[in-house]
């Protein structure tokens, strides 16, 4: 099953393309605005690529506690193919690049086995890391603080 425009291009395009261009000003409306900025994003997504709108169930904010760096995580609704994320997250200090890193859904083309995979945005080309992550609040942002101290 091909990936679902609107999600791919959310987590895999949109986000990564506003981070790297003005991490202070993302940071800052996902702080300020939560759940209603990843909303408005969402459904910029489906304009986007010309699709009417998923539904966005499952689609969150949630901003780490501890700084810095800054942490901005967004949730999307649950993928239903490789490589769809389940989050997308942007880390930043000040006076260093946004990095993005996403959890994805992966399946496995020999057995069909399904899983996740930690992979990143570095300067436009997907990095995968490697390594698995479950896809639950706590467990993501370890991952990715491990990853971006």
């Amino acid at each position: 099953m091909p990936p679902r425009n609107q999600h791919y291009f959310f987590a895999h395009r949109l986000v990564p393309g506003l981070a790297t261009r003005d991490p202070a000003a993302f940071i800052e409306a996902a702080t300020t605005n939560g759940d209603a900025f990843a909303a408005r994003l969402w459904e910029r997504a489906a304009a986007r690529v010309s699709a009417d709108s998923e539904e966005p169930g499952g689609l969150r904010v949630e901003v780490a506690e501890e700084e810095p760096p800054a942490l901005v995580s967004i949730w999307l609704p649950e993928p239903i193919a490789s490589p769809e994320a389940h989050v997308v997250s942007v880390v930043w200090r000040p006076g260093t690049d946004a990095r993005t890193f996403t959890l994805e859904r992966s399946e496995s083309p020999i057995t069909g086995e399904v899983g996740t995979v930690v992979c990143e945005w570095v300067e436009q080309r997907h990095v995968n890391h490697g390594r698995t992550c479950l896809p639950e609040p706590d467990a993501w942002t370890a991952t990715v603080r491990e990853l971006a101290p």
